[in-house]
């Protein structure tokens, strides 16, 4: 045998070690890191016992709003003036179809901000869009609450935020 094709067959032989190496590895990450289908970490050694998670407290009922929108924009079938009713929890804005309301301008994210409607009151949540989105001119990150009359800004879109009527 010549001296290449030893070296061939150690180059191989490397690389089925390296591979089965690789899967005992992910192999025992599986077994140690199983998951129940509740959601729960089974630790190494525990009895593999199912339970049932409990229900989710029920949420408290929220008071419908409105989503003003403040001026129409350029070429936009949204009419300035116009009053969008948020019924639902939670609200969401952005270009998607999917959205309650869809904005459909190029500096509008997919889903571009939530609105969160409960009996504490109201929230805005910006979904990390990549042009932002802002509450009175300042820059929302994250979560922040809303006042009856807080101006929401999405790309080209201006809305003022109404709470319910009591």
């Amino acid at each position: 045998m010549d001296e290449a094709t030893l070296l061939a067959l150690l180059r191989y032989g490397f690389l089925a070690a390296l591979y089965l190496f690789l899967g005992a590895v992910i192999l025992a990450i599986y077994r140690d890191l199983r998951v129940t289908a509740g959601g729960g970490y089974v630790a190494p050694g525990q009895v593999d016992e199912i339970v049932e998670p409990e229900p989710a407290p029920a949420k408290p009922p929220h008071q419908p709003a409105a989503l003003a929108v403040l001026e129409q924009v350029a070429g936009d079938p949204l009419p300035g003036g116009h009053v969008f009713a948020i019924t639902a929890p939670v609200f969401t804005v952005g270009r998607r179809a999917d959205c309650d309301l869809v904005l459909p301008a190029p500096n509008v994210s997919g889903q571009h901000f939530r609105l969160h409607l409960g009996q504490a009151g109201a929230s805005l949540e910006d979904m990390a869009s990549t042009n932002g989105t802002f509450r009175n001119g300042e820059r929302v990150l994250g979560r922040v609450d809303l006042a009856p009359g807080d101006e929401i800004t999405a790309g080209p879109y201006s809305f003022t935020f109404a709470p319910p009527r009591q």
